[in-house]
């Protein structure tokens, strides 16, 4: 059944790219993992004896997942409460924040509950909320999956040579005021597709840093990028700064406006951060790919669960059309 319900949402994620246009690398990814689940589905009915033996290997996996989702949940819980609010007191305005703060604490007092009937209660109507609970943690875990994989294509994608803007988007300097280890990596890695260019006989694109000022800096980040670049041998004129933004969709909405056409745009950031990046180019009518650049391996696990909380809030319709499917199905699996 679970199989059934993966190829659902794979199947769901593949339309929902396909009418917004996305790179054809994703779009097969979804319809791959599709098919892959589909036939796990098929594969498990039949119980062939080799196919047996694997089901019987996930069948283990999943009652095993199933008895760990309370208290992965409820530590989850804790950590995004702990997140929400740290980011709220720099932003008290943040609607967004807020939302994941009202459901960290939800999910905490729904798992509390669950174990409390586990030990006093032993009602029946609650045993079914936990049954409930388990396949929700099996979709967040299914579709973490699925963005992980998502994640890593982005790492091998081999955009075409004929781009004439990229945009270097910011993420933050280094304590010191200068160049931080991740920011070092989008500007490496554009350094290295303009070099690329080159190497292929064609016109290097003209490279845009994009990133304002903190209260706590001196100069803007796009300043500190412009002077890594020139540094690094970048041309002058082959630079230009964008130094007004201070969040991602700003990066590509000042950006766009200080290119001369609209066309042969690509961008840079970290490999966590393309579909993202993505997302918001696409909001804006940017017709532009995204390549990724290395993560430092210490920010890896914590901007892997940010980035995914965040695409997971940016699609909440969808998840939740999904999430409530396969819970329907679920239950009449089971009942």
């Amino acid at each position: 059944m679970v199989f059934y319900g993966v190829g659902m949402m794979c199947v769901g994620t593949f339309f929902y790219m396909w009418r917004n246009q996305r790179t054809r690398t994703e779009k097969n990814s979804a319809l791959l993992l599709a098919l892959f689940a589909f036939g796990a589905g098929i594969n498990q009915r039949n119980r062939y004896p080799f196919e047996a033996a694997i089901v019987q290997f996930l069948e283990k996996t999943e009652i095993f997942l199933l008895l760990i989702a309370p208290y992965v949940l409820g530590l989850s819980s804790i950590g995004l409460i702990v997140h929400a609010f740290n980011r709220l007191r720099k932003r008290p305005e943040s609607r967004k924040y807020r939302v994941v703060a009202a459901s960290g604490i939800l999910m905490l007092g729904i798992l509390m509950l669950v174990l409390i009937n586990r030990l006093w209660l032993n009602s029946s109507l609650i045993f079914s909320l936990e049954t409930m609970l388990d396949y929700v943690f099996l979709y967040l875990l299914i579709t973490f999956i699925i963005f992980l994989f998502m994640v890593l294509s982005s790492r091998v994608i081999s955009p075409s040579f004929n781009k004439s803007w990229v945009i270097i988007l910011g993420t933050g300097l280094a304590p010191d005021g200068g160049v931080s280890l991740m920011l070092k990596y989008r500007l490496d890695r554009a350094i290295q597709y303009q070099n690329n260019q080159i190497m292929q006989g064609y016109e290097p694109a003209t490279l845009v840093v994009s990133g304002g000022k903190s209260p706590d800096d001196a100069v803007s980040e796009a300043e500190v990028m412009q002077a890594y670049l020139l540094e690094k041998g970048v041309t002058a004129d082959k630079i230009i700064v964008e130094d007004q933004s201070i969040n991602t969709h700003q990066n590509f909405l000042y950006s766009q406006r200080l290119l001369k056409s609209q066309e042969k745009i690509l961008f840079v950031t970290s490999s966590y951060h393309v579909l993202r990046g993505g997302v918001y180019a696409s909001q804006l009518g940017i017709e532009a790919e995204g390549i990724g650049a290395k993560t430092p391996i210490f920010y890896l696990p914590y901007a892997l669960l940010r980035e995914y909380l965040a695409l997971f809030l940016i699609y909440r319709h969808i998840h939740a059309l999904t999430l409530s499917i396969y819970l329907i199905s679920a239950y009449l699996y089971n009942k």
